[in-house]
């Protein structure tokens, strides 16, 4: 009898995906995947830093109007902090600011975590310029309908996304419900497919090095370690095992899939990446009683709720844990893995170019960060970095948030990284900078009758504002991009000292 409701309910299984487009027109369906074990770059992206290397060496000698060797080319990291909407939009200005002023590439790495994650992979995967794709967000904005649930057609989409995971026996909670909740209206562009966008069709865009090589990051719940996901493969240096991106979510045992799930979608890789609402509720209410004003009764309310219930979750993204069974790894004995936003660790998503994984150290990092408690995040990048036993310059951390652009060398030793910090300030002055700048001519007409400390105090400091108008989103992108035109000389000139640093050394004999 048993045996008999098995093999129906098999073949009920089989029939459900030969309809479903998301098992029919997966390339990898007959493909099994294998973990790969160690922190050695994936051979594809071994092959997209050869061709970006020659890219970023044409953009340094435009910029610095001099020839250079190959050998004397840093590598740079972008690193870009969370912060909700606000991230997301202002996310967006910096690249526009780092594309229009050629800087972007000089970039080799592009490392982001919650709304500049979600920032740079739609950007990706629209595959458009970056000012199209600007005013692509600015426009879905009008809808102003995050919380809404859409048409039925919207609903039917969603509701064969999830019975194509539930036919594969996968875990689904809050997230894919957040995902869809997003994905509703940034990913209108993608009409029916849109459950259909995967990370692994990035590789197609980087390939060729002509973009920076995106890193995205989400946090394991259990082991606190960070989880990078490439267009390549995903996984934790701290674990040192990567699974392919395409097999991300199947099921694993012993290093080996042992079913052929499609891949997860974008949209649910973007609702784990800002998934903040997923941190542990102490966080939460330590950031509600720190961003609060006043009231002695909500942080006594806070405090005691914390002693009893701080330790859990609201919700996690579950997926299969792809370690399942492998010796050397912590999560061995579990049958998922539990993943949210890294805003509770890590502010700045540091660690994927912090040195863990040696081949992708980099000479320079540009931290921009748009978080709400400015300088948190470089305060835990600098406090990875002296765990691990990772070179990081020493950091002055007063009133740096307050600063457009502070920057952070060691002049004595060549292997440690330099640091340009540019948290996302916002005052009367910087606009007064930027009304006599060409590249920023076009933004003037948004900040008539501007007032800074009112953009601030209502809008610019809530992270948990899912409400923006086009006047808003406009304002946030502009701001970030024309931070970028003020600071650009400073950002070069940093960049030429570290090259000469380098250079000077590795003349000596010192350092190559």
């Amino acid at each position: 009898m048993h045996s008999s409701i098995a093999k129906l309910t098999g073949l009920m299984q089989r029939t459900l995906q030969n309809r479903l487009r998301a098992f029919q027109h997966n390339p990898y369906k007959d493909q099994i995947a294998y973990v790969r074990v160690g922190n050695e770059l994936h051979p594809g992206e071994r092959v997209f830093r050869e061709k970006r290397l020659l890219h970023v060496k044409s953009a340094l000698e435009k910029l610095l109007d001099k020839s250079l060797d190959l050998q004397s080319v840093p590598t740079i990291a972008l690193v870009e902090s969370g912060g909700g909407f606000r991230s997301l939009m202002s996310t967006t200005g910096w690249h526009v600011g780092l594309v229009k002023s050629g800087l972007m590439d000089a970039v080799t790495y592009m490392v982001s975590s919650s709304g500049s994650a979600i920032s740079t992979a739609l950007w990706f995967s629209h595959n458009v310029s970056i000012e199209q794709f600007k005013e692509r967000l600015i426009f879905t904005t009008q809808y102003r309908a995050f919380w809404s649930l859409g048409s039925m057609h919207d609903l039917l989409l969603w509701s064969k996304a999830l019975v194509a995971k539930k036919l594969c026996n996968q875990k689904t909670t809050l997230i894919d419900w957040w995902s869809y909740l997003g994905m509703n209206w940034t990913m209108k562009d993608f009409g029916n497919d849109r459950h259909r966008v995967y990370l692994s069709e990035q590789a197609k865009i980087v390939e060729q090095g002509y973009l920076p090589f995106p890193i995205y990051t989400a946090l394991c719940t259990s082991t606190k370690n960070m989880y990078e996901f490439t267009p390549y493969e995903i996984g934790s240096s701290q674990l040192g095992m990567y699974v392919p991106s395409w097999a991300y979510g199947r099921a694993f045992q012993d290093g080996v899939s042992i079913d052929y799930a499609p891949e997860q979608s974008l949209g649910f890789l973007l609702g784990t990446f800002g998934s903040v609402f997923a941190v542990k509720l102490s966080f939460a209410f330590k950031y509600l009683t720190h961003h609060k004003d006043g009231s002695n009764v909500f942080k006594r309310c806070a405090d005691f709720c914390v002693a009893r219930i701080g330790h859990k979750r609201v919700t996690t993204a579950q997926v299969n844990n792809f370690t399942r069974g492998m010796q050397g790894s912590v999560l061995k004995h579990n049958t998922v893995m539990h993943l949210c936003d890294t805003a509770e660790a890590f502010s700045l998503p540091y660690a994927p170019v912090s040195g863990d994984r040696t081949d992708r150290q980099s000479d320079i990092l540009l931290f921009l960060d748009t978080s709400a408690d400015m300088p948190l995040g470089l305060h835990q990048a600098e406090h990875y970095a002296r765990d691990k036993g990772l070179k990081f310059p020493r950091i002055d951390y007063v009133d740096i948030e307050k600063k457009m652009i502070t920057i952070f060398k060691d002049e004595h030793d060549a292997a440690v990284p330099l640091v340009i910090y540019m948290p996302l300030v916002c005052n009367q002055e910087i606009f007064e900078i930027l009304q006599h700048d060409p590249m920023w001519e076009h933004n003037k007409q948004l900040f008539d009758h501007f007032d800074a400390h009112n953009f601030i105090q209502q809008k610019f400091s809530k992270s948990l504002n899912t409400r923006y108008a086009q006047e808003d989103v406009q304002q946030l992108s502009a701001l970030a991009e024309g931070l970028i035109y003020i600071n650009k000389h400073a950002i070069l000139e940093a960049i030429a000292w570290k090259m000469q640093q380098r250079n000077n050394i590795k003349s000596k004999g010192e350092f190559i």
